[in-house]
């Protein structure tokens, strides 16, 4: 790490930006938490989505997404099924519910 664009000594971002939850309706009607981080002035450069890894959340990423804010950046970040504020609408068990398979694909 330290190579990249992305060092530790950047990583601190913008203190002033705070994300924007919301969700998101599934085709199948389920309501999938996002968080957005805009960036205070002006038009972002671009779009950035994330995604999380199997045992995270969306914000997760706070600290990534007001790096990249503090570069002209807005973030997106979905939960996944059965993953942070979107658990609550899924049983919190995943996209293998209950039965050990599931609709997964819907999101």
């Amino acid at each position: 790490m330290g190579k990249g664009p992305f060092r530790p000594a950047d990583a601190e971002g913008r203190d002033d930006v705070t994300p924007r939850a919301d969700a998101t309706r599934a085709r199948d009607g389920l309501p999938v938490a996002t968080h957005t981080w805009l960036p205070a002035e002006g038009s972002p450069r671009a779009l950035v989505q994330t995604g999380h890894g199997a045992a995270e959340h969306d914000l997760r990423y706070d600290r990534f997404a007001r790096f990249l804010v503090g570069h002209g950046y807005a973030v997106v970040a979905p939960d996944h099924r059965g993953h942070g504020a979107t658990a609550e609408h899924t049983g919190g068990y995943g996209v293998v519910g209950r039965a050990g398979g599931g609709p997964w694909w819907r999101t």
